[in-house]
């Protein structure tokens, strides 16, 4: 490549700061460089151990149905897994090549890895065809663009973090300030129950709190859930929520594991795959560490503060991302805060309702008290009245 070639794909890497912008920019660099028919820049999954397409250019195949690959597995995945840039001028003659394209023609192909302080981000990987193949040179001169190309990738990644963790903040002070705007319990419960929806996505939703009296885990509202889910404690998830409600801890887990192998089946059906289940609250106290202790009765005076949990059901086994767990734990801090606020101000309005009603009868027996006295001051002596009838009697 010349060097106006090379500068120009480095403005390239280096002008885009958007994740998706910069996902393009490594493609866009790579056609400065190197003449290719087709592209596709694979990320790895941690969590999956996979490599995972995220862009491709002149791909018949859509990002989105792009075969994945186990990182080590496929030209890519040795790439990867080894260091090292790799050139395959025939995939015909190479064991290592794996089709995403069952229709594929005969490739050649280059595979750079994009390390950073030797962790593997991903891979560029360009082909085309075997006919004209490419060359040593257009392996050097991709491979010279690679840790500018991941360096893009770590920054716009890094922006993208920070941007999607404002975000968040910004929902979380916005759902503060419609919770605080809720008048009574049943609207706390109907913004807490939409608000984990969305927050969590899932498929289903459910909120259980303890009742300050009885210490009972009692469900005080669910969305997507039948009646035969939640009149089923272990169908529901009480033994999660009762481990949650002693540690303060979030417990995410499939619902086979959960469930009754009866249970599994009707379950999945209705889309609850895993459940994520946070803390609504401040953990038990000691006296109701087990699940036996928070459903037995207590002559404990009940109080405004809320131990409980909000569950979200996910219709799929993929793990709910940590940023997201995160986030929906803040918020259902938020909404035991206004649920405990929400309880105050009802027992505040009881106590004046019985204020002002113990002031009415207080009032209404002073006034007959008042009445009754006037009306004596009223009445003559019981003497002057006599002596009036004997002067009538005797003119």
């Amino acid at each position: 490549a010349t060097a106006p070639a090379t500068i120009k794909a480095a403005q390239r890497l280096s002008s885009s700061v958007e994740w998706r912008g910069a996902l393009d920019s490594v493609l866009d660099a790579a056609s400065e460089l190197v003449k290719f028919e087709r592209g596709t820049l694979a990320l790895v999954d941690e969590l999956q151990e996979e490599l995972k397409v995220e862009a491709a250019r002149n791909s018949p195949i859509a990002v989105s149905e792009m075969s994945r690959f186990k990182v080590g597995e496929g030209i890519a995945g040795w790439a990867l897994s080894h260091r090292q840039p790799v050139l395959v001028k025939d995939s015909r003659s190479d064991a290592r090549f794996k089709a995403s394209d069952p229709k594929h023609q005969p490739r050649s192909f280059i595979a750079v890895p994009l390390l950073a302080d030797n962790e593997g981000l991903g891979v560029l990987t360009l082909a085309r065809p075997a006919s004209d193949p490419f060359s040593e040179d257009d392996l050097r001169n991709l491979a010279r663009v690679a840790t500018d190309a991941s360096n893009a990738l770590i920054n716009a990644r890094l922006i993208d973090l920070l941007k999607q963790r404002e975000d968040r903040l910004t929902t979380l002070v916005r759902k503060a300030r419609e919770l605080t705007a809720a008048e009574d319990i049943k609207a706390v419960v109907e913004f807490a129950l939409s608000s984990a929806l969305e927050l969590g996505g899932g498929k289903a939703t459910l909120l259980a709190v303890r009742n300050p009296k009885t210490l009972e885990l009692e469900i005080i509202g669910s969305h997507g859930l039948p009646s035969t889910i939640t009149e089923e404690r272990i169908a529901w998830g009480a033994p999660a929520a009762a481990d949650v409600i002693r540690t303060g801890k979030p417990w995410v887990s499939p619902m086979r594991e959960m469930l009754p192998p009866a249970m599994v089946e009707s379950g999945e059906q209705l889309g609850l795959k895993t459940l994520v289940c946070v803390p609504c609250g401040r953990p038990a106290q000691p006296q109701s560490l087990d699940e036996s202790a928070l459903l037995s009765r207590s002559d404990t005076d009940g109080s405004d503060e809320t131990s409980g949990v909000l569950n979200v059901y996910r219709d799929t086994l993929d793990p709910i991302r940590a940023a997201d767990l995160d986030q929906l734990k803040a918020f259902a801090e938020q909404v035991a805060v206004a649920i405990q606020n929400v309880r105050r101000a009802e027992r505040v309005k009881e106590q004046l309702q019985a204020t002002a009603s113990q002031n009415t009868r207080m009032m209404g027996r002073a006034r007959e008290s008042q009445m009754s006295r006037n009306a004596n001051m009223l009445q003559p002596p019981a003497e002057f009245a006599k002596e009036r009838n004997q002067s009538d009697k005797n003119p």
